[in-house]
């Protein structure tokens, strides 16, 4: 685990509350420091083997409302389909549960992937549809999309990173 992932890791684990599915889990290290019931799941084997390896991640063999929190760490910007898995993150978020996602800029992300360039070399480079990163407008075009609100937002690793804690909106 390197740095930016402990930093991630610790900026989140306190909105984690209830039962966990981890999108886009890597080496699934926020399941494993989660103390709750946890599940990661990835599209990529990344040698610690993820609970599931799934073909797509917005097609997911959990039944509607089972997780009480669903995060994304550091992944969104490299899955090319993001209002898809959104939704389906949607859809088997619980009413109450909780999005939980981390980002950073497009800029901090380009020179963040030059410097820990240890992913890239095991998993392939950024693929098409892939960015290093995301602006604060896209993501609330791609949030409203997926019907998705954020709820409060939190920067860390010395306002590098931000965190968006996201709930499913309401059309009455």
């Amino acid at each position: 685990m390197d740095l930016t992932e402990i930093f991630r890791i610790k900026a989140v684990l306190p909105f984690v509350k209830g039962r966990l599915l981890d999108i886009g889990c890597g080496y699934n290290n926020l399941v494993k420091k989660y103390k709750g019931e946890g599940v990661g799941v990835d599209v990529f084997n990344w040698g610690e083997r993820p609970d599931y390896v799934v073909e797509r991640t917005d097609c997911l063999p959990f039944e509607d409302e089972t997780f009480d929190t669903i995060t994304f760490l550091a992944c969104l910007n490299h899955i090319p389909y993001r209002v898809s898995v959104l939704k389906e993150a949607r859809r088997i978020l619980k009413k109450d549960g909780r999005i939980i996602i981390t980002m950073i800029a497009p800029l901090i992300g380009k020179i963040a992937h030059l410097i820990e360039i240890k992913d890239e070399l095991m998993r392939g480079e950024i693929h098409q549809n892939e960015t290093p990163g995301l602006s604060l407008q896209d993501l609330k075009a791609i949030f409203k999309e997926a019907n998705l609100i954020i709820e409060k937002t939190k920067s860390f690793e010395f306002g590098l990173n931000k965190i968006y804690l996201l709930k499913k909106q309401f059309n009455f």
